[in-house]
């Protein structure tokens, strides 16, 4: 069985290295320069050719907004609607994972961040999705990108 990496490292930023899309992914612009963070996340990767080639010892950069870690782990600590659980009710100690809920520790932020947008949206409809879809309901679009964060900067 394949053990979880984390990958990616979480920079909290109020501007961030200018970038241009790519290859399922942003790099880095090559003519330099700088641009807002803006309320985005957004993951650059450390080379555009390992990435392409599928290096499994690449890592990645995420740029968050400032305060959004802290944001984060306070989200996974509390009872986000009332009558549910807290991130760690159904996602275990430290959020790697318990019975049938997923790991989430240590994953990459732009996958956990497009699967919590999944399950608000309802593009995530089955009967298991069911309690995310609960959970994400009362969620911003800015408490999403703070657990994201957060989430990928645990030891998987």
């Amino acid at each position: 069985m394949l053990r979880l990496r984390n990958r990616t490292r979480v920079v909290e930023a109020d501007s961030i290295p200018a970038i241009v899309p790519g290859l399922g992914l942003f790099h880095r612009a090559p003519r330099g320069g700088k641009e807002p963070m803006a309320g985005r996340l957004v993951e650059v990767s450390g080379n555009a050719e390992r990435h392409e080639n599928r290096d499994p010892y690449l890592r990645y950069v995420a740029y968050v907004p400032r305060g959004s870690v802290a944001r984060g782990r306070a989200l996974t600590t509390r009872v986000i609607v009332p009558g549910t659980l807290s991130c760690a009710g159904c996602h275990g100690p430290g959020l790697r994972g318990l019975a049938a809920a997923p790991p989430l520790a240590g994953r990459s932020p732009g996958y956990l961040l497009r699967q919590l947008v999944a399950f608000k949206g309802g593009q995530r409809d089955t009967p298991a999705a069911a309690p995310m879809k609960i959970a994400t309901a009362a969620l911003s679009r800015d408490d999403m990108i703070a657990l994201a964060a957060y989430l990928s900067t645990l030891t998987p």
